[in-house]
């Protein structure tokens, strides 16, 4: 061992000596990792030494003997040309396997051992021991203190760092060749320096991205970040007397950091001020503080009538992206920047650099059909395509229609390579699950589609040349937002999000996904105010009103999404022309033995669309889902066909017969009225319910089941034994199995034929009358894995009210019997409900106990808001409800409706984690402030 350590670790360069370069290049290697664990690069990494062609590449460490002499000079700090260029232009004997590097026994060890790496143990020792170049340039460059915050992670994609890797056995290999006869020596230091200047700059770029990264800015924010070299222009170290250091920003680049983090220091601290801000350009918030002091309430008076802006009258076409020409009205409801430039020209968020070259993944794909030529046509009338040239498209893609439901066609182009290149950022849309929160009983709707709602949406002209497809020969490209982009979603999501913030701060109750809007008010005269209000709105910012599909008379029922919502029953149903779909594809298929798996796809597909809608949609479609258990997911997979098993057939048999009560359910579940509590074993089985407690053995046959399938056994024996007479009520089923919770709550699964047999006889029990089941997790006495899990949490995701806080709120508005949504380490109350089971709760889940007549204290997850509101108003609860201050949220004009005092706003830090005491960072920095309301069913 000790043989192989001193040949790893050769004799120190002397000043005055002629340095080895084998020892130089190991420690650039060292260096150059240990940079690179320190700055932890989380972007892609540069391409420095593989990107370019003859003159950056570095050269073959097969054919060391090809090295030629080139007329070189010495790189010195004002040498315009860049290190790489002494690299040799050609490598004469590229692939002829006779010329390699020839080492005698002793080097090949060195060499090998060299190879295998050198760890950091003695590294700093070692590197202290080596003669300095007399130069600011020997060392690592400084990050300026000013531009530092936190630890900089950056993510190297695996093949980038391959190359990285490469480039250092190829700097190792170059070495054994110093000293070596045949070989130019000039040359040889020339290729070897090369080479370490391709890594310094590798590991430069790295660490600027880091830096830039720990800052919160983009590496964009910082032009030719990415680019340009060290100055190396020598500073004074502010931690070391008499040290020079270089620094890793030029002045140039330092200069813009020190900007961007001013604005950024500045807007934080604009949004740390303690007065609360009025909503963006809407008067409607009068407000009113009340003490200095932690967790104080601040009053939150509600006018009687929001006030309505004024808008600039604009006249433009009604071509593609015409937003821009409404920025102006644009800015009175948002000053959201990405927002802005989304109007003035979206710009696709690619994660690295955008192609520069010509990228034609259209693989011959260029249709020339009437369809298709009437498509192009009304395309280029609504100027939402141009004709473009082969030179100036840079990514050409193959393009397709798909039906709409009108029977025409959606233009859609195979941007699937494309995509694979964009940031697509995670977001969430509203839907039906929206409405079910927020719909009240006999409240009447109205809903508007607008048109071309993606076309309204600029791409800026720069990127123009990368949404580009053929079509009748000719190629053709994008100047608003296309179907089939990963990111229009967002963006459209994003822009009319503003939108739905200034109407609901007009305390208008909506909904909006992508281009279909539901308006919701308690009577048609309100709501035909409000839509004269939305469709002024839309109008002024420039949004076309798709007035054959829009649907302006009060309704009590109308159909949103797919599905039909009705008010006055309190009911979600499928559409009659679905059901007909429905019939007809099962119908088709139930003539056959086999179909094409698209057509089962196809039904499963149609079949999770009434989700909401159907109880039975998911417990009678498994068996027809694992039909496709199978099937290859692409297309040649769904072209092929399925053989059809009994049991699919006789769900398929279900839904051709089922009546039109299948396809109805309820908007809002009845309150939970009994609480069921089972187990099983091998023996037998038991229940107790009430003061009632039952059971019995199972048969020597059910004995040998599995112990999944006892259990959800014995919850069936339970509820028959039990509530065979009850109908039309909700029964919380308590079950220490997580898979019998699971398939209850999930009706059915495709994992078990037996627990899928057992959880469907359940269902068609249960729906036969009129029950509602919920299943919750509990922790048996015996079952310590459960228990353990009731105790232990994610500390980190828990938060209570501070003791002042909680004090004040107690004393305005009363005190309650119990906290609806808290544990036994941040309650309020000593009766409370949990999320999770827990040792000290009265009950799991608050939204499946029954909160009829109840006083609660309810500070649940800012997702929960409109289903809490809904079910205190439905159960004729009293809540002392705390809410994030959202106006721009769905659930605001509810807190506005049913709120009988409030709202009052929690300053000063109202919440702490209950284990660590520390701050909640949203509201130390501003970002987040708390609301306090009362809500009463008899308000509203």
């Amino acid at each position: 061992m000790d043989s192989m350590n001193n040949s790893r670790s050769p004799s120190p360069l002397r000043a005055g000596v002629s340095s080895s370069s084998s020892s130089s290049g190991s420690s650039s290697s060292d260096d150059s990792s240990r940079n690179r664990r320190r700055s932890k690069p989380r972007i892609k990494a540069p391409r420095s030494y593989s990107s370019s062609k003859s003159a950056t590449r570095s050269p073959s460490p097969s054919h060391p003997s090809s090295i030629k002499t080139v007329p070189t000079a010495p790189v010195v700090r004002d040498d315009p040309r860049n290190p790489q260029d002494l690299l040799p232009t050609s490598l004469p004997g590229d692939g002829d396997d006779s010329k390699k590097i020839i080492l005698n026994e002793d080097e090949l060890v060195k060499f090998e051992l060299w190879a295998k790496g050198t760890s950091p143990s003695n590294r700093n020792e070692y590197f202290e021991k080596i003669a300095k170049v007399n130069s600011v340039a020997h060392r690592a460059p400084y990050l300026q203190r000013s531009l530092r915050q936190g630890e900089s992670v950056a993510k190297i994609k695996e093949q980038h760092m391959i190359e990285h890797h490469d480039l250092l056995y190829r700097m190792l290999t170059v070495a054994t060749l110093i000293g070596k006869d045949g070989h130019d020596q000039e040359q040889v230091k020339n290729c070897l320096g090369s080479l370490i200047s391709m890594g310094i700059h590798d590991v430069t770029i790295w660490r600027r991205w880091g830096a830039l990264d720990a800052l919160g800015f983009s590496k964009n924010a910082v032009p030719g970040s990415t680019s340009l070299l060290l100055d190396l222009k020598t500073h004074n170290n502010p931690l070391k007397d008499g040290d020079k250091i270089h620094h890793l920003f030029g002045p140039v680049s330092e200069e813009l950091i020190s900007d961007h983090i001013k604005r950024k220091d500045k807007d934080r601290k604009h949004r740390q001020k303690m007065e609360l801000m009025r909503p963006r350009s809407v008067e409607c918030l009068d407000l009113q503080y009340l003490s200095d002091s932690p967790g104080v309430l601040i009053e939150h008076k509600v006018p009687t009538q929001a006030k309505i802006l004024k808008f600039a009258k604009i006249d433009a076409s009604a071509g593609a992206g015409r937003l821009k020409n409404f920025i102006k009205n644009w800015r009175k409801i948002t000053t959201d920047p990405f927002v802005i430039r989304a109007l003035k020209g979206y710009r696709i968020p690619f994660l690295g650099s955008p192609p520069r070259r010509v990228h034609d993944v259209s693989r011959g794909t260029d249709p020339k059909t009437s369809e298709a030529e009437e498509e192009v046509k009304k395309l280029l009338e609504k100027k939402a395509i141009f004709e473009i040239s082969k030179r100036k498209s840079r990514w050409i893609s193959g393009m397709f229609f798909v039906p709409k439901k009108d029977g025409s066609l959606r233009p859609v182009i195979n941007l699937k390579g494309l995509n694979k290149r964009l940031q697509i950022p995670h977001f969430k849309m509203e839907g039906l699950l929206t409405v079910k929160d927020i719909l009240s009983k006999d409240s009447v709707m109205a809903k508007i589609d607008l048109k071309d709602a993606y076309f309204s949406i600029p791409i800026h002209k720069k990127h123009r040349k990368y949404l580009v497809f053929r079509a009748l020969g000719k190629l053709y490209a994008f100047r608003a937002l296309p179907f089939g982009l990963a990111t229009a979603p967002f963006v459209y999501t994003r822009v009319s999000k503003k939108v739905a913030a200034y109407l609901r701060s007009l305390g208008i109750r909506l909904v909006v996904y992508l281009d279909d809007w539901l308006i919701i008010a308690d009577s048609p005269k309100e709501l035909l105010k409000q839509l004269d209000c939305v469709k002024l709105t839309f109008q002024s910012l420039g949004l076309i009103i798709n007035w054959d599909k829009s649907d302006f008379t009060p309704r009590y029922e109308i159909e949103f999404l797919g599905l039909n919502l009705n008010s006055k029953n309190m009911t979600i149903s499928v559409p009659s022309k679905k059901i007909v779909k429905l019939k007809e594809m099962v119908k088709k298929v139930l003539l056959t033995d086999s179909a094409k798996a698209k057509i089962i796809a196809g039904i499963c597909g149609l079949l999770a669309s009434f989700k909401l809608a159907s109880e039975w949609s998911r417990l009678k479609a498994r068996n027809i889902q694992r039909l496709l258990k199978s099937v290859t997911r692409n297309a040649s997979g769904f072209n092929k066909s399925v053989v059809m098993t009994p049991e699919a057939k006789e769900e398929l048999a279900f839904w051709l017969a089922a009546p039109l009560n299948v396809f109805e359910n309820r908007l809002t579940e009845p309150p939970v009225s009994f609480v069921l509590r089972t187990d099983a074993s091998k023996e037998g089985w038991g229940y107790q319910t009430g003061s009632s407690a039952s059971g019995g053995r199972w048969t020597l046959t059910e004995s040998l089941l599995h112990i999944n399938v006892l259990e959800l056994k014995a919850i069936y024996l339970s509820l028959r034994c039990e509530f065979n007479e009850v109908r039309n009520t909700s029964i919380r089923i308590e079950s220490d199995n997580t898979t019998a919770v699971a398939f209850i709550n999930r009706r059915g699964g495709t994992r078990s034929r037996r627990l899928h047999a057992v959880a469907t006889d359940i269902w068609i029990w249960a729906l036969s009358r009129g029950l509602h089941l919920f299943a919750t997790h509990i922790a048996g006495k015996d079952n310590i894995d459960a228990d353990y899990e009731s105790r232990n949490f994610k500390e980190s995701c828990e938060w209570e009210l501070r003791s002042e806080a909680t004090a004040i709120i107690f004393k305005k508005f009363g005190y309650p019997s119990i906290d609806l949504f808290a544990s036994r380490a941040n309650s309020k109350c000593e009766t409370y409900f949990s999320w999770n089971p827990d040792p000290g709760a009265a009950g799991i889940n608050a939204f499946a106990q029954n909160w009829q007549g109840l006083f609660g204290l309810a500070f649940p997850p800012f997702n929960l808001v409109a289903r809490t509101i809904k079910k205190a108003v439905f159960e004729n609860a009293t809540v002392i409800l705390i809410a994030p201050r959202w106006e721009t949220a769905p659930f605001w004009p509810m807190l506005l409706k049913h709120s009988s005092q409030g709202p009052f706003i929690l300053d000063n830090d109202p919440i702490k984690n209950p284990f660590t005491d520390d701050s909640h960072p949203l509201c130390t920095s501003g970002r987040l402030q708390l609301s306090v309301w009362k809500i009463c069913s008899r308000y509203g």
